[in-house]
């Protein structure tokens, strides 16, 4: 018999894999994460492992709810894949293609166990990193209030899982995501959540996996390595090249404090557009205040306390933005309208934002979604640099080197923009 040289390597792969388990007794509810997840990486190639959780047995139907809050493919060949297994005295799942569903719902007497393994089956999901909350089901915690029923279904789901973003109720009952004004500014895709029981972090970079520039979500206790952290009631974060975000009062109203962080790529700069006046004219008691990183480098940009007319902010120090808005610690109660009248004439606070590859000494062009940049000798030189213009906006005649002021609006700098 003869081996090539791949299956060698495997069969040395597994030879040296390692296997390791936790077990765990009477807890209904709890999350289980790759190793390292909260440090941003990928669960150890050469690591089998297995979580065990035990419940009391039941004689009536009970089952367990496992809600996949975040599952990340390798679609790179590697020697070691891994898959995701889940099973009970009843059945077993394996996460595969066919699996679409945000929660799966596996029958049991009780029993679970949670294996993160090589592959067994070809079709099966190549796991690195996955974060998953469980929650038991059984006759005893039917009727607690502690827990939500979704409409439709009448499935039961922890109280935590309403209003996360994530439809977790069966089929097509979203009854967990219904009236969750906050879940108009989430997006799956290029945002994450993270409520007041957890805390924002960006982990630290290494070698061997790139981070996910959403961030991640850690519980409060949970040891972490981050490059940057913010606490809030409420954390979204976003990854995106541009966006916009639009706040009215219902994302604000249960909130004591809400905290946006744009993430830019490494080294790029985020520039920042706010349509605040209106809003906080009919919003008196809450505040903003905008920092380059977040409140940790306290670096602030601008704040709703300044005497200022800025609308656009832009990063300097760091490649993240971060907006926090409170409510106010004191205030006149003369100075609050009534809640029906600020629903009536509902002011939104608007925020649209573009990254761009800047260096230190350059500043971002102040057009919407303008990506160029410019600096201290190109401002007031009579060309515009910049598509808005704004380079040569508001320079004085003197500074000027054509024949007019470069903001003449009724002349032209000699230069058109490039």
């Amino acid at each position: 018999m003869s081996y090539d040289y791949y299956d060698i390597l495997l069969m040395f792969s597994l030879l040296f894999a390692l296997t390791s388990a936790n077990s765990y007794s009477n807890i209904t509810f709890g999350h289980i994460e790759n190793f390292n997840y909260f440090l941003g990486e990928s669960h150890p190639r050469n690591l089998s492992h297995s979580w065990r959780i035990h419940n009391e047995k039941q004689a009536a139907p009970s089952y367990y709810l496992i809600s996949l809050r975040r599952i990340e493919v390798d679609n790179e060949e590697n020697f070691t894949p891994h898959e995701l297994a889940f099973r009970t005295d009843r059945t077993q799942i394996i996460l595969n293609n066919d699996i679409n569903q945000q929660v799966i719902t596996i029958p049991s007497s009780g029993d679970l166990q949670i294996d993160i393994r090589q592959k067994t089956l070809a079709k099966s999901l190549n796991i690195h990193r996955f974060l998953l909350e469980f929650f038991y089901v059984n006759n005893k915690n039917i009727n607690s209030t502690d827990y939500f029923r979704c409409a439709k279904s009448g499935v039961l789901i922890p109280k935590q899982w309403k209003c996360n973003c994530l439809h977790e109720c069966p089929s097509d009952d979203y009854s967990d995501e219904a009236d969750c004004p906050v879940c108009s500014i989430v997006d799956s895709m290029n945002s994450l959540l993270c409520h007041s029981h957890e805390r924002w972090c960006l982990p630290l970079n290494n070698r061997t996996n790139s981070i996910d520039l959403k961030g991640v979500c850690i519980p409060y206790g949970q040891p972490s390595q981050c490059s940057y952290s913010q606490q809030c009631e409420t954390v979204v974060s976003y990854h995106q090249h541009h966006g916009e975000i639009s706040l009215d009062s219902s994302v604000l109203a249960d909130r004591q404090s809400l905290c946006l962080v744009l993430v830019a790529e490494d080294k790029h700069k985020i520039k920042v557009n706010l349509n605040q006046y209106q809003f906080i004219e009919q919003h008196p008691h809450l505040e903003y205040r905008v920092y380059d990183g977040t409140e940790e480098q306290n670096l602030s940009l601008v704040s709703s306390n300044w005497y200022s007319t800025r609308q656009i902010v832009q990063t300097y120090q760091h490649h993240l933005i971060t907006i926090v808005i409170r409510k106010r610690s004191s205030i006149s109660s003369d100075a609050i309208a009534p809640i029906e009248d600020l629903y009536e004439n509902d002011a939104s606070l608007n925020i649209t934002w573009v990254t761009s590859l800047c260096s230190d000494d350059e500043i971002s062009c102040g057009g919407r979604f303008e990506l160029k940049c410019y600096t201290k000798q190109q401002r007031c030189d009579g060309i515009w640099d910049c598509i808005s213009g704004d380079d040569e906006l508001g320079c004085f005649p003197s500074s000027c080197p054509t024949m007019f002021a470069c903001n003449d609006p009724l002349r032209l700098p000699t230069d058109r923009p490039r």
